[in-house]
């Protein structure tokens, strides 16, 4: 046969069956790097796919129209539509053009943590922390007048804070700037439905007792142990978390 031919060919000149013999092959390997691309905003994007983070053509300053994200992850206002007629002048020689400013938000919260802004209860923005927990982010387009900005952070854990809501009356003589935010990992208290739980209650279930209980022997002294473990925020679980624990038992 031809191919034993050839081996003996191969020792015959080689003086030896001590060969390697060595196949090539190309291979495609894929990998999905986190960051612009992921559909999740992250830090210093202002939108990420379909995830716009609430905010729409209205709260960039238009009238109508569909907002966009572009591949670098920045809004597209390329379909928004500018405010229409604009209502004539008391004396009808001219029009008044809608007036409208800007409003600068900036705090601090968990590291990496989101953070929802809302308008007169209607969400206008999502912004991620960095990773020192600092926000900052400014709203243009805002018609002047009277509203009620609240803002709140959700964790990891999809936890959300309480509530914290600022009254203003906005102007067109400059920007108004919300600032010194602070949304502590405390008060991270409210589940995806805005119901709350005590924080001895770690597994969320609206009870404390031996499956939370379990859940925290696991962390007893080790290095560390999750926020959401730890009850004293000394990082570290000792038998002052479970005595907290006791505190709130319900069995």
């Amino acid at each position: 046969m031809r191919i034993k031919i050839i081996i003996i060919l191969i020792i015959l000149i080689f003086g030896t069956t001590n060969f390697v013999l060595a196949v090539t092959e190309n291979v495609d390997i894929s990998a999905t790097v986190l960051g612009c691309g992921d559909d999740t905003i992250g830090v210093g994007e202002s939108c990420d796919g379909a995830d716009l983070g609430g905010a729409s053509c209205v709260s960039q300053g238009f009238a109508s129209g569909t907002l966009t994200c572009t591949s670098l992850c920045a809004f597209n206002t390329s379909s928004c539509i500018a405010s229409s007629t604009p209502a004539p002048t008391s004396s009808g020689g001219g029009v008044i053009l809608p007036t409208t400013t800007g409003v600068i938000f900036s705090g601090n919260t968990i590291p990496l943590g989101k953070v929802y802004i809302l308008k007169d209860g209607q969400l206008i923005s999502t912004i991620v922390a960095d990773e020192n927990g600092n926000f900052n982010t400014q709203i243009n387009g805002i018609s002047t007048g009277p509203y009620t900005f609240s803002v709140y952070g959700e964790n990891k854990q999809k936890m959300r804070s309480s509530l914290l809501s600022f009254p203003v009356h906005l102007t067109n003589s400059s920007n108004t700037t919300i600032d010194n935010i602070v949304i502590n990992k405390d008060s991270f208290i409210l589940d995806s439905y805005g119901f709350s739980y005590l924080r001895p209650d770690i597994n969320h279930d609206r009870r404390v007792n031996f499956l939370d209980f379990s859940i925290m022997r696991i962390w007893y002294k080790k290095y560390a142990p999750p926020a959401y473990v730890e009850l004293n925020n000394d990082n570290k679980v000792d038998l002052v978390d479970f005595s907290i624990m006791g505190y709130y038992w319900t069995g």
